[in-house]
């Protein structure tokens, strides 16, 4: 947006002042040039000058639209370059006798004083009337009117900003409190699942994983669908699936599997917790097959102090006497030539890791082979 053409003037539209555009008339044109007066400048069709150059007399009075237009005739006189007259301070006081000269010269001068520039007087008096003038402010009935309206606007809009505020602190203390109790039964994350419409791209905690893996233990797979069909803030079957798919199954025992086995024995009751070891062996194809998983190639006798081709398994259980369940908690490839009586120790090592975790393993069962009689 331009700003004002005048000398030391950086009024512009965006400061709120009003701008004029230069006459049209090439007489009234160069007028105000001259009155400007920049030396070897001309106005352009793009160039304005600011309200504040002109002086009141310069503006239509009256209009019935309270528009400041400037009349035909205006020509601007207010400018920073001009001289302004200073105000003349007291004199400092003197001896009586200078004093008293002085008085007599100013009755002589008081005596012709008929004799004065008119015209200095003149401008003097206006310059007196018009700082009266702009410092009066017009008081109307209408305008009492409108303050008062204004102002009783004002008072109500205050008035429905405080209760508004009011109403936001109490609502953000009901939601701390709010989320204090819920952060007792729910973790972050849980609280971030029931504010989304759905679960994708949710990453779950590992110890949400864990609550989770306790619940599915606890309540078994259609307890656990019933919860999440209550939209209970869990994470689905599937990725309880994934996280276990970490868990090492290397041959042997299977020593994570007991830590996770923990959560669940702490859900049960003490009679739930006997159980009988059970030994279960299964012919497999000789052969040799990699395994992506783990990069190792399979095929090879995995028991102790034993070698060659496997051409079976022996799996290891765990299961409940006076309640259903059951879990794998080791295994070894073995042989038809395989010796039983090595694996006496490992037997003797899933009931102490079972007893570790609060388990009380009452028997051991088995097909009685002859491998599991050399046991």
């Amino acid at each position: 947006m331009p700003g004002c053409c005048a000398f030391g003037c950086t009024n512009r539209c965006s400061k709120g002042f009003k701008l004029y555009r230069f006459p049209t008339d090439p007489q009234r044109r160069k007028l105000w040039e001259v009155k400007i007066s920049r030396v070897g400048w001309k106005a352009s069709n793009s160039s304005r000058l600011c309200e504040v150059h002109f002086d009141r007399h310069q503006f239509e009075s009256g209009r019935a639209d309270q528009k400041r237009k400037l009349k035909n005739s205006a020509v601007p006189t207010i400018f920073c370059h001009r001289s302004i007259l200073k105000t003349r301070k007291s004199p400092k006081k003197r001896q009586t006798e200078v004093t008293n000269n002085l008085n007599k010269h100013t009755s002589h001068l008081k005596d012709h004083s008929y004799a004065s520039n008119p015209s200095q007087r003149s401008s003097s008096e206006d310059s007196a009337s018009t700082e009266d003038e702009e410092t009066a402010t017009p008081s109307t009935p209408k305008l009492q009117v409108q303050l008062q309206t204004q102002m009783k606007q004002i008072k109500k809009f205050r008035d429905a900003l405080r209760k508004t505020r009011k109403r936001y602190r109490a609502i953000v203390k009901a939601k701390t409190k709010q989320n204090a109790k819920f952060s007792r039964i729910f973790a972050k994350d849980q609280l971030e699942s029931l504010s989304r419409v759905n679960m994708k791209g949710l990453k779950w905690s590992s110890y949400t994983v864990k609550k989770a893996l306790q619940l599915r233990f606890a309540c078994g797979s259609s307890g656990y669908k019933l919860l999440l069909q209550q939209h209970y803030p869990l994470p689905s079957e599937r990725t309880l699936q994934r996280r276990m798919e970490s868990v090492l199954f290397e041959r042997g025992i299977l020593r994570e599997v007991f830590d996770y086995m923990q959560l669940k024995v702490k859900e049960m009751k003490e009679e739930e917790r006997f159980c009988c070891i059970t030994l279960d062996e299964m012919s497999l194809t000789s052969k040799y097959e990699f395994d992506p998983s783990s990069g190792d190639i399979l095929g090879n006798v995995t028991g102790p102090r034993h070698s060659g081709n496997a051409d079976h398994a022996l799996v290891f259980m765990l299961g409940g006497i006076t309640s259903r369940w059951k879990q794998t908690v080791a295994y070894h490839f073995t042989s038809s030539s395989t010796d039983g009586s090595v694996f006496h120790n490992i037997v003797l090592d899933i009931i102490q890791r079972a007893s570790n975790i609060g388990l009380h393993v009452v028997a051991v069962t088995n097909d009685m082979g002859s491998a599991n009689r050399a046991m």
